[in-house]
């Protein structure tokens, strides 16, 4: 942290008491401490501990009780500490909270902490109803880089949460009103029209765009089809490629391929009213790009750093099985490396690969501010995009709520980002925290 001196030893220690805090004299001299007291924070909660002298100590050592309240005890970690003033900071001290289904199986979440090292400090899993607002305590579950496994405790509210779950307004709100800062909020996917929509309102942005309206009757579809002969329609709200259907136009001739892979012919596009029904859907232009009659599509991992801007981390591209119209999981037949498929697949050098990389990463961080500017804190989502025969990126659509530790379930070629993407947004977390 800029300005203020990172001190290099801290010790827990269980045996002495929870209001003391022992150094050498020349530390306290050191960091200017000109009073008999200090406050610790630790997390967002603050400690007014005595400060004990003990010329035995080496310089620049602290000796911090590992109980500091009736409920709280300090995990014996390696932290990062500085003095303000004061003020002793120890941390960092995040908050994870991820979907419910990984609180049952927390060995999924391990991946998560390949990279502790460079973060340190107390990372804690929980889930919404372990937050205790009387007593300002979360009950969950911390990361211990000794064992490699996560050990149950009781801790204070965290500077920083990152969020993999779907919160409530009222808590949300609740949570942000301690001070707490709150990333990947609000954990919804956009729906796909929203997104289109906003994206839309940066003309820069505007050509990265396949053409779109939301379907209202047949005639809304009869225009796209008439400029593009094919054209997708999506339902507005579902995911993983739920409920999509390919219209195509063979010369007066509607031929309609829904997800799974099923033909219909319509006699007329009056027939869209009974298969699409009371669902919402949008009507887009497809951009076409198949490899040997295989639909591909690329997925963009857009990430927060240390230096809390836009990375992109990793990039997969997506082959479909032959003749199907998505990309999913249960419709293809791989994923390959991004970059390998730029070489592969567009025959491009390695130079040429970085500036499509530079350029992809540059649309998809100008469509993130357009949801920053929107109150949406993120710092950890995910791009489905095509690029077509003359490398132009066309933006799919964004998700937050992506498959992250579910790839863990997937063949060897899914696993491959789990090392870089899942490890990421710790960094960022780190930064937002003051460390």
């Amino acid at each position: 942290m800029k300005g203020v001196n990172m001190l290099p030893d801290i010790k827990i220690d269980k045996s002495i008491k929870e209001n003391s805090i022992f150094m050498s004299k020349d530390t306290a001299e050191h960091n200017k401490l000109n009073s008999k007291n200090i406050v610790l924070h630790f997390g967002l909660l603050k400690k007014q501990l005595n400060i004990k002298i003990n010329n035995h100590l080496p310089f620049e050592q602290i000796v911090l009780p590992q109980r500091i309240t009736r409920q709280i005890a300090i995990p014996d970690l390696p932290y990062e500490s500085y003095f303000k003033n004061n003020h002793l900071h120890l941390g960092p001290v995040i908050g994870f909270m991820p979907n419910g289904i990984y609180q049952k199986r927390k060995s999924l979440l391990l991946p998560r902490f390949k990279d502790y090292k460079d973060i340190k400090g107390l990372i804690f899993v929980f889930s919404r109803r372990k937050v205790n607002k009387k007593s300002r305590t979360i009950t969950g579950y911390y990361y211990d880089p000794s064992s490699k496994k996560v050990i149950k405790g009781i801790f204070p509210y965290p500077t920083v949460i990152f969020n993999r779950a779907l919160m409530s307004r009222k808590r949300l709100k609740y949570l942000k009103s301690q001070g707490i800062k709150i990333f990947n909020n609000p954990h919804r996917n956009v729906n796909k029209y929203t997104f289109w929509s906003r994206v839309s309102r940066n003309r820069h942005l505007l050509p990265h765009l396949p053409q779109t309206s939301i379907y209202r009757g047949p005639s809304s579809v009869k225009n796209l089809l008439s400029a593009y002969k094919t054209v997708y329609l999506k339902p507005l709200r579902k995911d993983a490629g739920r409920g999509i259907y390919r219209l195509e136009d063979r010369n007066g001739s509607f031929i309609l391929t829904n997800n799974k892979g099923k033909v219909f012919s319509l006699k007329g596009l009056s027939q869209l009213n009974n298969i699409i029904g009371k669902q919402k859907y949008l009507v887009q232009q497809e951009v076409k790009v198949n490899i040997n009659n295989r639909k591909i599509d690329f997925r963009v991992y857009m990430q927060k750093g240390r230096d809390k801007s836009w990375k992109c981390t990793a990039i997969e591209t997506k082959v479909a099985k032959a003749g199907s119209v998505i990309t999913n999981s249960s419709n293809r037949i791989k994923i390959m490396p991004g970059l390998q498929a730029f070489k592969d697949i567009f025959q491009l050098n390695q130079k040429q690969t970085e500036h499509l990389t530079e350029k992809i990463t540059r649309v998809c961080t100008k469509a993130l501010r357009q949801f920053e500017k929107a109150g949406h804190r993120l710092g950890d989502v995910a791009f489905d995009i095509i690029i077509d025969k003359d490398l132009k990126i066309w933006l799919l659509e964004m998700q937050v709520p992506y498959a992250a530790e579910r790839k863990a379930y997937r063949k060897n070629d899914e696993r491959q980002v789990l090392s870089v993407i899942l490890p990421a947004p710790f960094e960022y977390a780190k930064s937002l925290s003051g460390f």
